[in-house]
């Protein structure tokens, strides 16, 4: 199953805020800001949860970002 926000959409912009929001905090703090959206398109199992491709998609993102530390 194939799920994405449609860009321009009320949740696209409400999503991309609050990821502006967390990324600004992270700036201002000792954490790691890895911006995962998109990084399961387009495997999805339901509306909220990736798929096993999706899930190793994240899974590879996390691990590249862990190994630039």
């Amino acid at each position: 199953m194939s799920v994405s926000t449609p860009k321009g959409s009320a949740s696209a912009a409400i999503i991309d805020k609050l990821n502006d929001v967390i990324q600004g905090v992270a700036q201002s703090a000792r954490v790691h800001y890895l911006d995962c959206r998109h990084a399961t398109e387009p495997s999805w199992y339901d509306d909220m949860h990736p798929d096993r491709d999706g899930f190793l998609a994240l899974a590879v993102k996390f691990e590249e970002a862990m190994n630039r530390l």
